[in-house]
């Protein structure tokens, strides 16, 4: 069972990083500049109006 939990889980972060990278491609330019990553370089969030 935690081998398909763990199995499920890669395959979700998986989709979500080809999702990530279709909407960076396809976004317009000001959708895109409004996240970033975080310190390992991956997972984009969404910036603070400070920066």
């Amino acid at each position: 069972m935690m081998r398909e939990s763990r199995m499920a889980t890669f395959t979700t972060n998986i989709e979500m990083d080809i999702t990530w990278e279709i909407a960076l491609n396809t976004a317009r330019k000001e959708i895109v500049e409004k996240y970033d990553y975080n310190e390992r370089g991956k997972h984009l969030f969404k910036r603070n109006k400070e920066r």
